[in-house]
C-alpha cells in the first residue's frame, strides 16, 4: 500500500476499530480474531508507534509491510475466511496467527409448522431455523401479531372463532449472530371450529421454490469496470426482458440451492464489487446466471477474476509429454523454469512440480494446458496455451445401480456407463464369471438381479467397453448380495432380564447379525416408537407407584429384511410397594417377581424400606405380628400378573395371640382382604394407637380361646365400610372398641355365633361415632352389649340389631354422658332374663322412626332407663314389650327433659316408675313436648308377615301415615324406600302395598 493512503486509512480505522489498549506483554492484532458481520480494519500491535510489522495470508504468501491497517471484507452474501499472520519486521518476536471470518451470508429461510395450506381447528405455531439464529415473525389476517421474537418456550396458539373461519398468514425469517437477515418463509392457514362443515383449504402462501439448471447458452459475461489493489468491480450486461441476474461469491452449494446468491432487480444491470486485500490469494469462485419464472439457469464456468498483480516474465518452455497405455498423459517441464502455474482444460491454476498425470475429458482425445511463470516478487509471464493429444483405449465402464460389496434386501437393476459397446458376464452362485470378450452379452439398458425370496444370493458382474475399432477397455468388477432372508427373532440373554441394585431391570439382547429395533412402552399402551438397540436397557421403577414396562423388539438385517416380532416382555417395577403371594418366600426380595410369603413379613419389610403399600396375591398366612408406623396401604386380590382382580385374598392369622396388625400413628388403609383367625388365647386383629384407618371391602372370622377383638382403637380415626365381622367362637368377643378419636362404619355386618359366651358389638368412650347401615346379630349364650358409648357423640342410622339366646346381662343400647341420635333403625331382642332396652345415664338421646321389640317371657323389660340429668326424645317409633311386666320409662329424676310423640306402644304394664308421675298413656301424652299423641296397638294389628326377617308393617295398622314430619321422615327407611314428608309411617319401615 502507498504511504500517502495513511490518512484515509486512519479515518477508516477510527470508524471500524475500537481504541487500541495499551500494548501488553503478548502483542495482539486489533480487533480480536473472530467472526464479523461486515468490513473490519485490522491494525498491527501498537499501530502508529514502535516496531514495524509484516503480514501475509496463509502459510506460503509473501510477507508484506504492515504499516497501515488492513481492510478485510467479503462480497454481499459471501462468508469469507482470512488466515492472517503477522511478525515484527526486525525479527524480534514470534509470529502471530489470527483467523478472521467476514460473514455477510444470510441464513436460509426457516420452516413453519403447521404446514402451509393447513385447515385446522387450532394451531400451535412452531418455527424451525438454523441453529444459533434469532427468529422473527409476524402474523397477518383475521388475527394480527406485530413483528415479534419467536420464543419456543411460549409458542402462540391460534383458536378458531366459534362463529366462523379464521384465515391467517404467518411470515418468519432468521437473523444470525452477525446480523444477517435471511429470506422469509410463509404459511397460510385457515382455522375452522370443530363440528362445522369443512371449508376449502387456503391457497398456498407466497413461495420461492426455484428449479436450478445449467445454462444452455452463455447469457453474457460481466465486464470488469474497475480494478484496484483491494477490489475488483464488475458490471453485468442487460438481462433478457423479465429476467434478473443472480450471482454469488464462494456459494456453499450452487448446484442445489440459491443460498448465498444475490438476486438483482428484474431488467437491471447490477454491479458486483469483490474486495480482496493485498496479498490475499484465497479461494474466489463467482457463480452467476439468470432467474426467470422460478427457474435459475447458472453458467457452469465461474466468472474469471483477473490477476491481482501484473508483471512480465519470459514465456515458459514447452512441456515434455509422454502418453501412457491407457491414454493418460504424463506432463513435465524442464527444471529452472521458476514457479509454474498451470490450468488444465480451463481449470483453476495450480503450481506444477515434477511429473503429473492428466487425462482428457471423457469422449475427447486431447486437452489444453494454459501455463505461465511467476517470479518471487509476484511478476508473471504471459500465458501460453498448448493442446496435447493421446490415443486412448475406451475407459472402463462405471457400474451403476448398486455399490460394490453392498447387501440389499430388494433386487436392484444393474447398469453401466461407458464408451462404445458395453458387454458383460454375470453369475448368481458367488463365483466370478469368466473374462468379458467380444462374444459376451451386450448390455442393453440394465440387468435385473431379483434375488430369491427367503434366500441369500451373491451376484458377480464383469463389464467391459469396446470401441468401434475393436479396442477394449479394462474390465469393471461388481459383486454384491441380495439378501431376502429375514433375520432371527431377537432374544433376551438368559431368556429374562437381570435385576439392578435399586430394584430396576436390565434388559439385554443376544447379539445377532443386523440391528435389533426395540420399543419400550409403559402401561397397557402398545403404541411406542422403535429405535435401534445399542446399550442394555435399564428399566427403573418409581417411588410414587407401580410402573409396568412392555418391551417389544424385532430385527432388521443389513439388507433391510425384518424378522417377526419377539413375544412382548412385560415386567412390573414398583419401588413403592412390597409384594406378598402364596408362592412367595419370606427371604425373597419382595418385588413382583420375588414376593414374600406372609403378610406380617411384607408389612415389616414395608416399614423398614419406607414403601407405601403392600399388595397380596392369592391366600396367604399372616405370619409374625406387625406394626405400621407410617402411611401404608394393604390390599389383596391381585392376580399373578399383579393386575387388580375381583374378590379378596384370604389372610390366615392361625393360632396367633395378642395383636396381629398394630398401628402407631400411621395412616393405614386395608382393602380386598378376608381375615381368619383361630387364636389359642386372646386376640386383637387391628390395634390402633393414633393415626387413622380406612378399611373397605373386607371380612374377618375370628375364633379365640380367650377374648377376641376385631378393632381396638385409642385416639385414632377409623373408617370401616363394606365389611363383615364374624365371631364363630370365643369366651368373649368385641367387634369395635374405641377410646377417643372418631369411628365411622357404613355397610357393616357384625355377628356372634352361639360359640361366643359374652359379646359386645360397638363399645365407645369419648369417641365421635357415625353408624350407617350397620347389622348386628348376636347369638351369644351369656351376655350381650349392643351399642354403648361413654361420652362423645353417636349418630346411628339404618341399624338392624338382633339378639337372642342369651340369659345373662343384656344391654342393646347403653349411653353415659353421651349425645346420641338413633334414626330409622330396628332392634329386636329375645332374652331369657330382665333387661333395659335403652339405658341412658346423664345423656341426651333422640330416637326417631325406630322399631324396638323386646321379648323376655316371664321377665321384666324396661324400654327406657333414664338415670341422672339428661334428655330423652322418642317419636314416630314402634315400641313393644312381651314379658311378665313392661316398663315404658324408669328414671331417678323428676325433672328429666322428655318428649314422646306419635309412638305406637304395646305391652307396657307401667308407663312411669321411679321419680316420674306418669300413670298411664294419657299422662304420657300430656307431657309438655308432645306434638302428636302416642297410641296403643296390639302387635297382631301392627304387623303382618315379615320382610328380611323383620316384622312387616300391616296396612291395618294405625302406624300407616301416622308420623309427623321430622328430619328422619324425609329420608329413606331401613330398606331404602323413600319416606314422604308429612305423611310418613311410624316405625323403621314404610308400609308397602
Amino acid at each position: 500500500m502507498r504511504r500517502s493512503a495513511a490518512r484515509p486509512f486512519a479515518i477508516l480505522l477510527a470508524a471500524l476499530v475500537p481504541a487500541a489498549p495499551a500494548i501488553s506483554q503478548t502483542p495482539v492484532l486489533s480487533p480480536a480474531p473472530g467472526t464479523y458481520g461486515g468490513a473490519i480494519a485490522v491494525a498491527p500491535p501498537g499501530y502508529g508507534a514502535g516496531t514495524g510489522w509484516l503480514y501475509r495470508f496463509g502459510e506460503e504468501g509473501e510477507w508484506l509491510g504492515f504499516d497501515l491497517p488492513l481492510v478485510l471484507d467479503a462480497a454481499p452474501q459471501e462468508e469469507r475466511t482470512y488466515e492472517l499472520k503477522a511478525r515484527p519486521a526486525d525479527g524480534s518476536g514470534a509470529d502471530i496467527s489470527c483467523r478472521y471470518v467476514i460473514d455477510r451470508r444470510a441464513p436460509p429461510e426457516p420452516v413453519i409448522l403447521p404446514a402451509d395450506g393447513s385447515l385446522l381447528s387450532s394451531a400451535r405455531l412452531q418455527i424451525l431455523a438454523e441453529p444459533d439464529t434469532v427468529i422473527r415473525y409476524a402474523v397477518a389476517g383475521s388475527i394480527r401479531v406485530p413483528e415479534s421474537t419467536w420464543d419456543p418456550a411460549k409458542p402462540p396458539v391460534f383458536q378458531a372463532s366459534k362463529d366462523g373461519t379464521t384465515s391467517l398468514l404467518v411470515v418468519a425469517w432468521a437473523v444470525d449472530k452477525s446480523g444477517n437477515a435471511g429470506p422469509p418463509a410463509y404459511a397460510a392457514w385457515r382455522l375452522a371450529p370443530e363440528g362445522a362443515p369443512r371449508p376449502a383449504a387456503p391457497s398456498a402462501a407466497a413461495r420461492k421454490a426455484v428449479a436450478i439448471r445449467p445454462a444452455a447458452a452463455n447469457p453474457g459475461a460481466p465486464e470488469l469496470v474497475e480494478r484496484e489493489s483491494g477490489s475488483a468491480t464488475f458490471r453485468f450486461p442487460a438481462p433478457p426482458v423479465g429476467s434478473a441476474w443472480i450471482y454469488s461469491v464462494n456459494p456453499p452449494e450452487p448446484d442445489r440451492s440459491l443460498l448465498g446468491f444475490v438476486v438483482a432487480a428484474t431488467d437491471s444491470r447490477p454491479i458486483l464489487d469483490i474486495p480482496a486485500p493485498l496479498g490475499w490469494d484465497g479461494p474466489l469462485v463467482v457463480r452467476y446466471g439468470l432467474l426467470s419464472n422460478g427457474i435459475a439457469t447458472l453458467v457452469p464456468a465461474p466468472l474469471s477474476i483477473p490477476a491481482w498483480k501484473s508483471g512480465t516474465l519470459p514465456d515458459p518452455p514447452d512441456p515434455t509429454v509422454a502418453t501412457a497405455p491407457d491414454g493418460s498423459l504424463a506432463v513435465s517441464w524442464p527444471s529452472g523454469s521458476g514457479t509454474l502455474l498451470v490450468g488444465v482444460d480451463g481449470g483453476k491454476e495450480s503450481a506444477w512440480e515434477g511429473v503429473r498425470v492428466v487425462s482428457p475429458k471423457p469422449g475427447r482425445t486431447e486437452l489444453e494446458l494454459a501455463f505461465r511463470s511467476v517470479a518471487a516478487d509476484g511478476s508473471s509471464s504471459a500465458v501460453r496455451r498448448v493442446r496435447i493429444a493421446s490415443d486412448p483405449h475406451p475407459r472402463a465402464p462405471v457400474a451403476v445401480g448398486v455399490s460394490a460389496g453392498a447387501v440389499l434386501g430388494i433386487g436392484p437393476e444393474i447398469g453401466a456407463l461407458g464408451e462404445g459397446v458395453i458387454r458383460y458376464r454375470a453369475s448368481d452362485d458367488g463365483t466370478i464369471p469368466r473374462e468379458v470378450e467380444a462374444d459376451a452379452a451386450v448390455l442393453d439398458g440394465s440387468v435385473k438381479a431379483p434375488g430369491i425370496p427367503g434366500a441369500v444370493v451373491r451376484y458377480s458382474f464383469r463389464f467391459r467397453s469396446f470401441a468401434a475399432d475393436g479396442k477394449a477397455s479394462d474390465e469393471t468388477f461388481l459383486s454384491f448380495v441380495v439378501d431376502r432372508e429375514p433375520p432371527p427373532v431377537p432374544t433376551l440373554t438368559g431368556g429374562s432380564a437381570a435385576w439392578l441394585a435399586d430394584g430396576g431391570r436390565r434388559v439385554e439382547f443376544k447379539p445377532l447379525d443386523g440391528t435389533v429395533m426395540v420399543a419400550v412402552s409403559t402401561g397397557s399402551s402398545e403404541s411406542a416408537s422403535y429405535s435401534p438397540y445399542d446399550l442394555p436397557l435399564e428399566l427403573r421403577g418409581s417411588a410414587e407407584g407401580p410402573v409396568r414396562y412392555t418391551v417389544r423388539a424385532y430385527a432388521v438385517d443389513a439388507a433391510g429384511n425384518r424378522s417377526a416380532e419377539m413375544a412382548p416382555y412385560s415386567v412390573l417395577l414398583d419401588r413403592s410397594s412390597v409384594y406378598v403371594a402364596a408362592w412367595g418366600r419370606d427371604d425373597a426380595r419382595g418385588d413382583p417377581d420375588s414376593p414374600l410369603k406372609t403378610l406380617g413379613a411384607g408389612i415389616a419389610r414395608a416399614v423398614a424400606s419406607g414403601a407405601k403399600s403392600v399388595k397380596v396375591s392369592g391366600d396367604v398366612s399372616f405370619g409374625p405380628p406387625a406394626t405400621a408406623r407410617s402411611a401404608l396401604s394393604i390390599s389383596g386380590a391381585y392376580g399373578k400378573d399383579w393386575e387388580p382382580g375381583a374378590g379378596r385374598s384370604r389372610v390366615d392369622t392361625g393360632s396367633l395371640s395378642g395383636s396381629a396388625l398394630g398401628s402407631e400413628g400411621a395412616r393405614l388403609s386395608l382393602s380386598r382382604l378376608d381375615f381368619t383367625s383361630d387364636s389359642s388365647a386372646s386376640f386383637v386383629l387391628l390395634d390402633l394407637r393414633g393415626g387413622s384407618l380406612e378399611l373397605v371391602d373386607a371380612s374377618a372370622s375370628i375364633r379365640a380361646a380367650g377374648e377376641a377383638t376385631f378393632l381396638r382403637s385409642v385416639g385414632a380415626t377409623a373408617l370401616v365400610g363394606k365389611v363383615v365381622v364374624e365371631f364363630p367362637a370365643a369366651i368373649s368377643a368385641r367387634a369395635v372398641s374405641a377410646v377417643d378419636g372418631a369411628v365411622t362404619m357404613r355397610d357393616v355386618r357384625i355377628a356372634a355365633s352361639p360359640g361366643v359366651t359374652v359379646f359386645g358389638a360397638v363399645t365407645l368412650a369419648g369417641t365421635a361415632c357415625e353408624l350407617d347401615s350397620l347389622i348386628v346379630e348376636s347369638f351369644a349364650t351369656r351376655n350381650f352389649a349392643g351399642i354403648s358409648s361413654v361420652g362423645g357423640r353417636l349418630s346411628v342410622r339404618a341399624l338392624d340389631l338382633r339378639a337372642s339366646g342369651g340369659s345373662g346381662t343384656c344391654a342393646p343400647f347403653d349411653f353415659e354422658h353421651a349425645d346420641v341420635t338413633i334414626e330409622t333403625s330396628f332392634a329386636g331382642v329375645d332374652w331369657k332374663g330382665p333387661f333395659s332396652f335403652v339405658r341412658s345415664l346423664a345423656s341426651g338421646a333422640t330416637i326417631d322412626h325406630a322399631t324396638f321389640i323386646a321379648s323376655a317371657p316371664g321377665y321384666r323389660v324396661t324400654m327406657f332407663d333414664a338415670i341422672g340429668e339428661g334428655s330423652l326424645l322418642a317419636r314416630n317409633s314402634i315400641l313393644q314389650v312381651a314379658g311378665s311386666s313392661g316398663v315404658f320409662l324408669a328414671s331417678d329424676r323428676p325433672g328429666l327433659a322428655l318428649s314422646f310423640a306419635a309412638n305406637c306402644l304395646w305391652g307396657f304394664t307401667s308407663f312411669g316408675q321411679g321419680a316420674l308421675a306418669i300413670t298411664d298413656l294419657a299422662s304420657l301424652n300430656r307431657l309438655p313436648a308432645t306434638i302428636k299423641p302416642s297410641f296403643l296397638e296390639a302387635p297382631g294389628t301392627t304387623f303382618s308377615g315379615s320382610v328380611k326377617g323383620r316384622p312387616a308393617l300391616s296396612a291395618r295398622s294405625a302406624c300407616v301415615d301416622a308420623a309427623y314430619a321430622s328430619p328422619a321422615s324425609s329420608r329413606a327407611d331401613l330398606d331404602g324406600d323413600p319416606r314422604s314428608d308429612g305423611a310418613a309411617d311410624v316405625g323403621a319401615d314404610e308400609f308397602r302395598k
